[in-house]
């Protein structure tokens, strides 16, 4: 199952909040709990951002092995 997730993050570059939406996949594991993986994600509030080419989120990003929904 896959389920989008809307949220609120401190952006690194401008120090304001942005809206930053991912894409999670959802598996069952057999023992009550639930396995999560980031598929993808993007910021809702790029337009208004001035370090687009720059943006410290990819980094932050990169590490989870997510990519921005544009990649896909």
């Amino acid at each position: 199952m896959r389920t989008l997730v809307e949220s609120t993050r401190l952006c690194p570059e401008t120090g304001h909040k942005v809206r930053v939406e991912e894409l999670y996949e959802l598996e069952g594991t057999c023992t009550c709990q639930v396995d999560t993986r980031l598929l993808s994600w993007r910021c809702l509030d790029e337009a208004n951002c001035r370090a687009k080419a720059a943006c410290p989120l990819h980094r932050e990003y990169a590490g989870t092995g997510g990519k921005t929904m544009l990649d896909r």
